[in-house]
């Protein structure tokens, strides 16, 4: 013997709907991960150099939540929901001038104080000479928010020997310059 139950709403005691479909079998859960936000760079950022940074993502791609400031001197995701978040960036940073790249340290702020670091140093008791022309850096970090008034960004460090210090981005892609994020649970 079987059973059925036919519902378009399965709702909790506070009468929240958990689980909704639309009668013709599409099912439409909580908002899980979310919000969620992913936002690009545009082009090249010079940088002044070995001098941290703010790096500029002015391009969203999307912001479930609006949470995401893209706006000049900004650039800071704001959860506006409580939990647990997986937050990630990517950079390429260089030199104008090949093979200058001496160390290039990426780095996530919570409320303006430095959270996580990650520094790829090309001098480390080798020669003075030893550089590299670009580097990729990517990182990833679960992090708690309030919700209310917590916010995350993500800055750049560069020293190079010669040439302009920068990073590149794409307003197309991810691949280069990125900074994304999502709420995992509370």
């Amino acid at each position: 013997m079987s059973s059925i139950l036919k519902v378009n709403t399965l709702q909790d005691a506070g009468g929240n709907a958990i689980l909704t479909s639309d009668g013709s079998g599409n099912l439409t859960t909580q908002k899980t991960n979310y919000p969620a936000f992913s936002a690009l760079g545009n082009g090249q950022q010079n940088l002044s150099d070995a001098t941290e940074t703010l790096v500029e993502f002015p391009n969203e791609q999307f912001d479930t939540g609006n949470c995401f400031d893209n706006t000049a001197g900004n650039y800071k995701f704001t959860p506006n929901v409580a939990g647990k978040y997986f937050l990630y960036f990517t950079l390429d940073a260089f030199s104008t001038t090949d093979d200058k790249l001496i160390k290039a340290s990426g780095r996530l702020y919570k409320n303006g104080t430095r959270i996580n670091t990650n520094i790829y140093n090309f001098n480390q008791g080798g020669s003075s000479g030893d550089t590299a022309h670009s580097l990729p850096i990517t990182q990833s970090f679960m992090v708690e928010a309030n919700g209310s008034s917590d916010y995350f960004q993500v800055k750049i460090f560069v020293d190079v020997s010669s040439g302009t210090p920068a990073i590149v981005g794409n307003t197309s892609t991810s691949q280069n310059l990125n900074f994304a994020g999502y709420r995992i649970g509370s």
